[in-house]
């Protein structure tokens, strides 16, 4: 979108108008103005779109964002690394499925060590020396931050910066999609995978949510956002 204001005075006794190009190659079209120019160049009332953190309908459950690791990827799985870890008896205990966007939009499988509920046995962390190896890992790539937050979980370098997990099935959504995609891809989970921060997690009981998401209007009102 292209804005070019010619000039404006709040004494003069004119009209405003729009103007539009049907073709970048046509003239400008005027268009009459009946209610005002907004910030958003249209006819209509003065309004500004503020941020905020819950929906605007009373029926949508709200959206949190994953567990946040900050490691170095030194807690994260990959796919080639899976058969070693899980070979390993003591650092299998702690594998859980780990789902960011890009895992949820591709279907790929990634795994994470979460050693952040009731049964964790800090004396693991001696007994398997690739947990030893990679906690160690994790606490050196925090103490390297400039944030003192980041610093500071250099102390608990076993369990992600930032833990939140949901204790039901819920919804994963991911933060960031293509524009070009047809539907927004949401995926249904079960509690023991692991949201990372670039997947919102919703509970969603009636599925109410995930066919919104789902849908062609959808993404139509993610695009339209956009282009605006």
């Amino acid at each position: 979108m292209h804005c070019v204001i010619v000039g404006f005075t709040k004494y003069s006794p004119r009209k405003p108008a729009l103007w539009e190009y049907p073709n970048p190659k046509d003239e400008p079209r005027r268009i009459p103005v009946s209610i005002g120019i907004n910030a958003y160049l249209l006819d209509a009332p003065k309004l500004l779109v503020t941020k905020r953190m819950k929906p605007l309908s009373p029926q949508l459950p709200r959206a949190y964002f994953g567990a946040k690791p900050t490691d170095g990827g030194n807690l994260i799985v990959e796919a080639d690394e899976y058969d070693t870890v899980a070979a390993d008896p003591i650092a299998a205990k702690y594998l859980r499925p780990f789902r960011m966007g890009r895992e949820l939009v591709q279907g790929l499988n990634r795994w994470c060590l979460w050693m952040a509920e009731d049964d964790f046995d800090p004396q693991d962390l001696s007994r398997s020396p690739i947990l030893r190896q990679r906690v160690e890992a994790v606490r050196e790539f925090r103490l390297q931050s400039t944030k003192k937050a980041t610093r500071e979980a250099a102390n608990t370098p076993y369990l992600f910066q930032e833990v939140r997990k949901n204790d039901t099935a819920y919804v994963g959504i991911p933060a960031v999609v293509a524009e070009t995609r047809r539907y927004y891809t949401v995926q249904h989970l079960s509690p023991d995978v692991i949201a990372g921060n670039q997947l919102y997690t919703v509970v969603d009981p009636d599925g109410l949510l995930f066919g919104l998401i789902s849908s062609s209007m959808f993404i139509a009102w993610q695009k339209q956002s956009v282009e605006e």
